[in-house]
């Protein structure tokens, strides 16, 4: 969420904060916040889309150093939406917002775009290094509160939300954090000490400035100012017109600033208001009679977002014994339809399973964020709708006899053109090559051949093409056939090869580090012949020198111009292979992994795949250019070549004639504009502006960046 003005009010209060060295102890961290935060401060680059092995470096660095003050982190992510369309709203202009900064960033300026896989890749590397996380049920800020109050230890945010609740141990914002760990001696015992300094902001301390404030009065200061759930102040305008100035006396610590004022002003007036319900009832009186009801309605829902701490199981017990039981009363509000399998709930908290599919589930609906693509062109989610349709068919099954023909459909809140428009999709119930989907009920039954033959149905994909790919490969080689048969324009023959180099070179670059001890001890453990991992133990320590050496160029800064626009069809096409492998791997999560789950980091990196491109495609020979920088008699090699071979012998007639690149671009940009997203006959049932009654009108003009101004990305 966020109170708007809030952090910067708060910033400029030093009565509000202590100096603190945070060590020693327990931590709950805002996952969903964390990420971003991690992903922009230390400037990984996300222009061409991402590139997640320098995400893993900047993760793993930033909880070595919590480590080392002794710090015990706990991760708690955000959920799915609410039932109540509270954040609808919310949601759907922070996809505009994304809109409009990937039109800056493909015009060389500046902007912002959390890449596809940040998510993802955060999870894969939390689990790898063994940082304990769970998944809330909804709105993750009620349970970090309550979890950090429990263990009376801090909460580690950026959001202003945090200011509102009343933390025991305190709340630390991410920017007032100095993460460079130090170290001192302690005097009174003689050992060292490793801290970070930081900044802690206690509730007790706001109630010291301002002695008689009730704290369960600033709910109702968030509601005023306008958070998640109250965009606009126009709803307070007449009560704030006829707000007292606070007199001189109130709040004399406060250092004197214009904007502080109506912070001061509110908080003098609620420090004498009764209580909540008394203060509700005297805001509604500047207000039509019409309005009020309305208005309580949303006070009240606002104000609950804060005290509501409800969970489905107890996060305490989930950290503290392992143990995940869900209560009666959760269960069903994660499901008020037909109760959930446990696996699937389970797999929901752990993070296995996505919260998109409990938001199916539940609302019908998926609100698609756009990457950096060329938005004169078709969404880049339009390649991977048919995995999604298999999604949804497996999730609506689970409760289709209790629902009327009209509620079996998703609602898809996707970018049309330069605007974002919801589209009515219909699920796929049955495949072709294998017959009726399985429903939730029935996965964790059916046998691994099954689930397989599911996912390998809907991507269109033989079990004997895979055989050529090593076991962690399998699925990232049939999401590229899948992605090559489907995109719109067709993709050049040298953008396979190059992701072909791409994963190479990532998993070369991981073994590279490894040490020999580290080596030897994977050995013993690596049983499967065609695993990669055991591949890339058996290459020479010179070979996979010789790759780091010739190919590290390629991770560098791109070689198209920043200060002019990236090459955006490239970074496009790179774009939909990222929306079908993050719903490939989506659908093997639900179908509890058929096939091995690799990390993003060590199959996607932008920056490399840009300029690997731009190096070989005017090449006589780019395949062998290519395959050159492995080697001349490598393992590498052999893999790239015999990679590379497979999928051209499949995929030879779906490739666009290089010659006609830029014709046909141009024309798919103009036919594009107006036209309905391409995929399966029926797949639309109908394509909507936001103009019926419950839906909300979110129609953005990217060119217009005024119509966004105030709209954060979270």
């Amino acid at each position: 969420m966020g109170v708007h003005g809030l952090v910067t009010f708060m910033k400029s209060q030093p009565a509000f904060v202590e100096k603190h060295r945070l060590h020693n102890t327990k931590l709950v961290i805002d996952a969903s916040n964390l990420y971003h935060f991690i992903y922009f401060n230390y400037y990984v680059p996300f222009k061409c889309g991402g590139d997640y092995h320098l995400f893993v470096a900047k993760i793993k660095l930033f909880f070595e150093v919590l480590r080392k003050c002794g710090i015990s982190p706990y991760l708690v992510f955000d959920g799915g939406y609410e039932t109540d369309q509270k954040k609808l709203k919310t949601c759907l202009h922070r996809a505009c917002q994304r809109i409009h900064n990937a039109r800056t960033i493909s015009q060389g300026k500046s902007g912002r775009v959390t890449p596809a896989f940040a998510s993802e890749t955060f999870k894969f590397v939390l689990v790898e290094i063994g940082i304990p996380f769970v998944v809330s049920d909804f709105e993750a800020d009620n349970q970090i509160a309550t979890l950090a109050n429990e263990w009376r230890c801090p909460v580690l945010s950026n959001d202003s939300d945090f200011f509102i609740f009343s933390l025991e141990g305190g709340f630390v914002l991410l920017d007032n954090v100095d993460f460079t760990a130090k170290t001192v001696s302690d005097e009174s015992t003689g050992k060292s000490v490793t801290f970070l300094d930081c900044q802690m902001y206690h509730f007790r301390n706001f109630v010291k400035v301002f002695p008689g404030l009730r704290t369960d009065m600033l709910p109702l200061l968030s509601t005023i100012c306008g958070n998640d759930y109250v965009k606009s102040q126009s709803l307070f305008e007449n009560f704030l017109d006829n707000l007292s100035r606070a007199p001189s006396d109130f709040g004399t610590q406060i250092v004197a600033r214009k904007h502080n004022a109506l912070f001061l002003s509110l908080l003098y007036w609620l420090k004498n208001q009764s209580n909540v319900s008394e203060a509700i009832g005297s805001i509604t009186r500047f207000m039509k009679k019409q309005e009020r009801q309305r208005a309580s309605k949303i006070m009240n829902d606002s104000i609950s977002s804060y005290t509501d701490s409800e969970s489905s199981f107890s996060i305490k017990d989930f950290f503290e014994k392992d143990q995940l039981e869900f209560s009666e009363n959760g269960a069903k509000k994660l499901s008020k339809r037909n109760p959930l399998p446990h696996w699937f709930l389970a797999s929901l908290k752990k993070g296995d399973v996505p919260v998109f599919c409990l938001n199916t589930l539940r609302l019908r609906r998926h609100i698609l964020l756009n990457q950096v693509e060329n938005l004169e062109w078709e969404s880049s989610h339009a390649c991977s709708r048919h995995i999604r349709q298999v999604i949804y068919g497996i999730i609506v099954l689970h409760d289709m006899d209790k629902l009327p023909a009209l509620k079996q459909s998703v609602e898809e809140y996707d970018r049309n053109g330069m605007n974002f428009q919801k589209r009515v999709v219909k699920p796929i119930f049955e495949l072709d090559n294998f017959g009726p989907l399985p429903a939730l009920n029935d996965i964790s039954t059916a046998s691994l051949d099954v689930r397989k033959q599911v996912l390998l149905s809907a991507l269109g994909v033989s079990t004997q093409f895979l055989e050529t790919f090593p076991t962690e490969l399998k699925l990232i080689a049939a999401t590229i056939v899948y992605w090559v048969k489907n995109s719109t324009p067709e993709i050049l023959k040298l953008m396979v090869s190059c992701l072909v180099a791409c994963i190479l070179y990532l998993w070369a670059k991981v073994f590279r580090q490894h040490s020999p001890q580290q080596k030897a001890s994977m050995q013993e453990t690596v049983m499967d012949p065609s695993s990669l991992v055991k591949l890339m133990l058996d290459c020479e320590k010179k070979d996979l020198d010789l790759v780091g050496k010739n190919l590290i160029k390629m991770c560098g800064l791109p070689s198209t111009d920043y200060r002019k626009k990236i090459d955006i069809a490239i970074v496009h096409s790179f774009s939909q292979f990222q929306s079908c492998l993050r719903y490939a791997i989506y659908l093997n999560s639900l179908l509890l992994k058929p096939f091995v789950a690799t990390s993003p980091h060590l199959i996607y990196c932008g920056t490399f795949l840009n300029n690997i491109f731009h190096d070989s495609h005017q090449r006589t020979n780019p395949q062998g250019h290519i395959a050159d920088a492995f080697g001349t008699d490598s393992v590498l090699r052999k893999l790239f070549v015999t990679m590379d071979e497979a999928f051209h012998s499949l995929l030879e007639p779906c490739y666009r004639v290089k010659e006609q690149s830029k014709k046909r671009k141009k024309n798919r940009g103009r036919k594009t504009r107006g036209q309905t997203p391409h995929g399966n006959a029926g797949d639309i049932v109908e394509q909507a502006d936001f103009n019926d009654e419950d839906d909300i009108e979110v129609m953005c003009d990217v060119e217009n960046k005024f119509k966004s101004l105030g709209i954060l990305e979270s």
